[in-house]
C-alpha cells in the first residue's frame, strides 16, 4: 500500500469521528474543552503523520556532485537530475543493457 493511501486511510476516520465531537463540544461553549481536544487532535494527527512517512529519503541528489551548494541545495527543492547527468557524466554510471534473447536462441 503506497504511503499517501494509508496515511489517508488512517486520517479520514479520525476526522470524521473528532469532527462532530469538536463541533459539538463548541455549540455549548466549552470552549476549555474545545482547545484541549483541538489540541490532541493536532498532536495525534501530527503522530500519525510522521508514522506513515517516517525515515523517507528524497530520490534525487540533494547536493551537487562536486560538493558545492548551490541554488536547489539553499531553497530545499528537488534537483534536476537531467541536468546533473549533463553536467557531471563521470558521476551517473549507465548500465549496460543485456540484449534480449529470443525463443530461437538456446544456451
Amino acid at each position: 500500500m503506497r504511503r499517501k493511501t494509508m496515511f489517508w486511510l488512517l486520517f479520514s476516520p479520525l476526522t470524521i469521528v473528532s469532527l462532530p465531537i469538536l463541533l459539538f463540544f463548541a455549540m455549548n461553549q466549552a470552549f476549555s474543552i474545545v482547545l484541549t481536544y483541538a489540541g490532541f487532535y493536532g498532536i495525534v494527527s501530527y503522530a500519525l503523520y510522521k508514522r506513515v512517512y517516517r525515515g523517507i529519503r528524497p530520490k534525487y541528489p540533494v547536493m551537487p556532485p562536486d560538493g558545492k551548494p548551490d541554488i536547489y541545495y539553499a531553497a530545499g527543492i528537488p534537483r534536476p537530475i537531467h541536468e546533473d547527468e549533463r553536467l557531471y557524466p563521470w558521476f551517473f554510471k549507465r548500465k549496460r543493457k543485456k540484449p534480449k534473447k529470443t525463443h530461437d536462441e538456446h544456451d
